[in-house]
């Protein structure tokens, strides 16, 4: 099953009510294979106006309407709440 998802995950559309079926506060984007050594061994190379990139851009914009904090990260991000949280 892992094997049907690989470089297929979710558009805009798909995701927006994830976000908001769990009343989500942030939101993070990750595992798009950005980072520059992806391009050696799967063959990735986004472009800006690659339909990944439009998409999360759409994400993002989409969720900051609903006031949600929406990030697409690339390479490291570090998360911490208060104990209790």
């Amino acid at each position: 099953m892992k094997e049907s998802r690989r470089l297929n995950g979710s558009n805009c559309e798909q995701a927006l009510p994830i976000v908001k079926a769990f009343g989500a506060r942030e939101v993070y984007i990750y595992a798009m294979g950005m980072e520059p050594w992806y391009e050696y061994f799967m063959g990735l190379a986004y472009q800006e106006d690659s339909k990944q990139l439009c998409e999360a851009r759409s994400f993002i914009a989409a969720c900051g309407r609903m006031n949600v904090d929406a990030r697409l990260l690339f390479g490291s991000h570090s998360v911490s709440y208060p104990v209790g949280t």
